[in-house]
């Protein structure tokens, strides 16, 4: 019985003390430097022994000192993606397209995909073009540059042989809990496949796909010039209209990038169902679609945006 109410007294007094250091008011603490350091005749109840007061001393500075350090290498961690994301930003030459221009590139290939001639091109829809280069320089894994109107989405694209490393690094490739914007290992940014996949963090520091959060806002869906997303890469400047916004539990149904005509057509008919809006932007199988993923500020449901090719000028 002895053993039994030590335990549970040494798991109580535990929490006790977690919850109050979590809260930044360290009484444990405290109480035990004042067993310790205080009046000898001082003896806290459930202290009766020196070793136990010891134990909850050192148990109470080792999680204080735990949380102080993770405190602040999250504070600084979040200093330094700020000033990189900005560097990056700033650094970076932005161009954007007259929209009176045609575009024309030289080729033969079609500045507008698809049904081009039943196309008003938007001037919300500019063509960005983006210093691509300068950016493989620090980072040869970069494959592009992404902007999604009506947010803060303004980053450079990496892309790797896996779907897990820019998780947990940022484009420096140092070790960073946000991670970074990555593109699917799966996907050719030359040629965009029928499915085109970018992941991104949603960040308590508000950078990464944090902002995406605000396409779930009807003051976001009512604004226009909000449903396209601009994508430079080295080979195109592309622009892509949003034709479906949703949350889902997380699935990997539409990170599917491998597609017959068939289930093509049936996944794009799936996915265009979903939508909370209505974008009135239909897709078929001649169409070439970019998907954005990111959590929910709950982190229990994920944000999918669709968006298919919508004006694309090859280099």
């Amino acid at each position: 019985m002895k053993v039994f109410n030590l335990v549970k007294n040494i798991v109580r007094w535990f929490f006790y003390g977690l919850w109050s250091i979590i809260s930044f008011f360290p009484k444990y603490l405290i109480l035990g430097v004042m067993t310790i350091f205080g009046r000898k005749n001082y003896v806290r109840p459930h202290f009766k022994k020196s070793w136990i007061s010891m134990f909850f001393l050192i148990l109470s500075v080792a999680i204080y000192l735990g949380c102080v350090f993770y405190i602040t290498r999250r504070f600084v961690q979040n200093e330094r993606i700020k000033a990189l994301s900005q560097w990056i930003t700033e650094d970076t030459e932005v161009l954007i397209a007259d929209p009176s221009n045609d575009l024309d590139d030289g080729s033969n290939e079609p500045d507008v995909v698809d049904n081009a001639e039943q196309v008003t091109y938007s001037s919300a829809a500019q063509i960005k073009y983006a210093d691509i280069e300068s950016n493989k320089k620090i980072n040869p894994d970069t494959v592009g540059w992404i902007w999604v109107n009506g947010t803060n989405v303004n980053y450079p694209v990496v892309q790797t042989n896996d779907n897990s490393y820019y998780l947990t690094h940022d484009f420096y490739k140092h070790s960073y809990y946000s991670g970074w914007i990555f593109a699917d290992y799966r996907n050719n940014f030359d040629t965009f496949g029928r499915n085109t996949i970018i992941y991104g963090h949603n960040s308590l520091n508000g950078k990464m796909f944090s902002s995406l959060t605000w396409v779930l806002n009807d003051g976001w869906f009512n604004d226009e010039s909000h449903h396209y997303i601009e994508l430079s890469t080295e080979n195109s400047n592309s622009v892509w209209q949003i034709f479906s916004v949703y949350t889902f539990e997380p699935e990997v149904y539409y990170l599917t990038t491998g597609f017959t005509d068939e289930t093509y057509d049936t996944f794009l008919k799936t996915i265009s169902s979903r939508t909370i809006y209505n974008f009135n932007n239909d897709v078929d199988i001649t169409d070439k679609i970019l998907t954005l993923q990111t959590c929910t500020n709950s982190g229990n449901r994920r944000i999918v945006i669709h968006a298919k090719l919508y004006r694309i000028e090859y280099k």
